[in-house]
């Protein structure tokens, strides 16, 4: 079984007082899975593995030195932090664009 997980963000970013520029970041994920025994899903690699890290990084000694203690949230960067490098190197990751561009000013004679 084959499957493929692709992700989108896109942010945009309007900077009035830098001169008025508007910064777009786009941030893309095409991750395909399976198409043969033993290949692991798309989907496994994006929610398992995450899963499987996270617990792992909870288990260690070190990992709950850097959390502090406790479970927390993946929105706390200790968290995302220490995992997104270990999802990087499973081939896990994002790629990134940013570019800039002058704000587009409404024309004020339009209605």
């Amino acid at each position: 079984e084959r499957d493929l997980v692709l992700m989108q963000h896109e942010v945009v970013v309007e900077w009035p007082a830098e001169g008025g520029v508007e910064t777009t970041i786009l941030s893309t994920l095409v991750l395909a899975g399976g198409g043969a025994p033993g290949v692991p899903s798309a989907m496994a690699r994006t929610v398992g593995l995450t899963a499987a890290l996270g617990v792992r990084l909870l288990l260690s000694e070190r990992g709950r030195a850097s959390l502090g203690g406790g479970v927390h949230i993946p929105t706390h960067p200790a968290v995302w932090g220490a995992l997104l490098p270990l999802l990087e190197a499973e081939g896990v990751r994002f790629d990134e664009s940013c570019s800039a561009a002058p704000l587009a000013r409404p024309d004020p004679g339009a209605v």
